[in-house]
């Protein structure tokens, strides 16, 4: 059981990592995609991996449950305000601001994985 709680710390920290938890950031709770290979690219669906990792770490008592809160509150404050077509979001963002990178597309797929 002791590897699989430190293989949990490690994947809860990669997530601490590569989120933008900026206060005042255009991206805040926007997730890092490929890091280290894209440090200002951001992915819909990671940050989505990331709101379900805030969860997992508050119950499992990996982290403090009024940060987890905060975090998911204002991350879901940024999606709120990203630009999307008809609720669906592009794939890659910018970690700091949240516009579009790469000329990614409308991503049904990974705004699946988001929600």
């Amino acid at each position: 059981m002791d590897i699989l709680k430190e293989e949990l710390k490690g994947c809860i920290r990669y997530f601490e990592d590569n989120t933008n938890y900026i206060e005042d950031s255009l991206g805040y709770g926007l997730t890092r995609d490929k890091y280290p290979l894209s440090p200002n690219i951001a992915s819909i669906s990671a940050t989505g991996y990331s709101l379900a990792s805030l969860v997992i770490a508050d119950s499992f008592g990996l982290i403090d449950s009024k940060i987890a809160y905060n975090r998911a509150l204002n991350s879901l404050k940024t999606l709120y305000n990203l630009k999307n077509t008809n609720g669906f979001y592009y794939h890659y963002l910018n970690y700091y601001n949240g516009e579009r990178e790469l000329n990614s597309e409308i991503s049904i797929i990974d705004t699946a994985i988001l929600l």
